[in-house]
């Protein structure tokens, strides 16, 4: 699951235009500003949900490339991350599409609210300057990866238990 901080949520409300990019499935990049995007939490992971407005090259290149990039980051926030996601689901109907209209056309009712793009955010990486820039900073795993990292976890911890009780007198190759 990947969850935000509560300081990441809090960035991600600040920032008024957000690029969005894409790719189309021969490697064609994509980026447009978007101003509707609204964080969500399902199943104990957060996603995305984004109005298309005037998705035109972008619901394209989600059609044939489910994968997307969202940068946050203006001169209000503490933060400078990258979400990266998987569109899981595209909808123009349902009560939750409705819901979301709803509170998008509150707010601009000229848009005309095509689709709602739901993202599933999958990671997220720092993008301040400096050292850890670039790097890793919140991942989703897998089923089999939590269990793998749980089997790791438990053989250090018995390890470093049994390390414990190694008599002193024992050789140095035993402890």
């Amino acid at each position: 699951m990947v969850k935000l901080t509560e300081q990441m949520k809090e960035d991600l409300k600040k920032v008024k235009v957000l690029p969005l990019a894409t790719c189309s499935r021969s490697g064609v990049p994509n980026v447009i500003p978007i101003g509707i995007c609204e964080l969500v939490e399902k199943d104990d992971d957060d996603y995305l949900l984004l109005m298309n407005n005037y998705f035109l090259k972008t619901m394209a290149n989600i059609n044939e490339n489910p994968k997307v990039a969202i940068f946050v980051w203006s001169p209000e926030v503490t933060a400078c991350f990258q979400m990266k996601g998987d569109v899981i689901e595209i909808a123009d109907s349902g009560k939750e599409y409705e819901d979301f209209i709803g509170r998008v056309k509150a707010v601009k009712p000229q848009l005309p609210g095509k689709h709602m793009v739901v993202v599933r955010i999958t990671d997220v990486f720092n993008c301040k300057s400096g050292e850890t820039a670039g790097q890793k900073i919140l991942w989703k795993f897998s089923e089999n990866s939590q269990k793998i990292l749980y089997e790791i976890f438990w053989k250090i911890w018995t390890f470093s238990d049994f390390l414990k009780v190694v008599p002193e007198n024992q050789p140095e190759y035993s402890r």
